[in-house]
């Protein structure tokens, strides 16, 4: 059974190779991984991960894919 998450960091400065359920992830884009423990609990939180990457498309055209879990909804200003 492959692991559903991997990022592996070479040094602080290299290009993290990302693993998303065994496959890797080229042409990446944006990598956010987010992680913490509650404050008043030591009930774990769940990750927000958000990744950005392009695929090809018809015709060989990149196209813009993100793969997302628990990201929040941004506020939209004047609402």
């Amino acid at each position: 059974m492959s692991k559903f998450l991997t990022i592996e960091l070479n040094d602080i400065n290299s290009v993290p190779k990302v693993y998303y359920k065994g496959e890797g992830i080229t042409d990446k884009v944006r990598i956010d991984f987010l992680w913490k423990t509650q404050e008043d609990s030591i009930e774990q939180w769940s990750p927000c991960i958000s990744i950005e990457h392009y695929i090809k498309g018809e015709k060989g055209i990149p196209n813009l894919h993100t793969i997302q879990y628990n990201q929040p909804i941004e506020q939209i200003k004047g609402l």
